[in-house]
């Protein structure tokens, strides 16, 4: 059957594709539909987790690869996201993608060819699902999400106190061009 892109999200590169049930086949039609579960990537002991990479993680199509999470507490920041980056030790290509799994079949991860500061070269790293969570469903449902061009982050009490800043949200840049550089952030 022929898929047809319903949405796309330019800072992740992640697409939405739909097939019509009428347009599948009968044989396909007559089976029930399986898919995969979403997990979760904010489980505190993820450090060691072992997971699978399925897709092209070593820029082959249908390829997979096995090994473990080896760092889970880098967050990439873009305009209006935080993401948390899974990295683990599963060598793969310089343009992977695909989707990490963890050994009870739950989609952890989106996997991704760059958003790395690590020095180890070629290590499959990945969007942490939970973050994707609200995007793919909205994107799911045809919906768009909000846009006002600011990055930020949090300022943790400690910090609040110690460099006496107010806690909460920091917005640390602001595109140009955006909603929020209009209104004058």
């Amino acid at each position: 059957a022929t898929a047809h892109i319903k949405q796309t999200d330019s800072l992740t590169g992640l697409a939405i594709l739909a097939v019509p049930l009428d347009e599948l086949p009968k044989e396909i039609k007559d089976e029930p539909l399986h898919y995969p579960m979403l997990g979760s990537s904010n489980n505190g002991n993820m450090l060691g987790m072992p997971v699978v990479a399925m897709g092209s993680p070593t820029g082959n199509v249908n390829s997979i690869g096995y090994g473990m999470i080896i760092s889970a507490s880098v967050l990439y920041s873009v305009p209006e996201r935080n993401y948390k980056m899974l990295q683990t030790n599963i060598h793969g290509s310089e343009n992977p993608s695909g989707v990490l799994f963890d050994l009870d079949r739950r989609i952890i991860g989106i996997i991704t060819s760059d958003k790395t500061e690590s020095d180890i070269e070629n290590v499959i790293s990945a969007y942490g699902i939970t973050e994707l969570r609200k995007i793919l469903e909205k994107m799911s449902n045809g919906q768009k999400s909000a846009y006002l061009g600011i990055s930020g982050m949090s300022v943790p009490k400690e910090v609040s106190v110690y460099y006496k800043v107010p806690s909460g949200g920091f917005v640390s840049s602001v595109d140009m061009d955006s909603p929020a550089m209009r209104a004058g952030i």
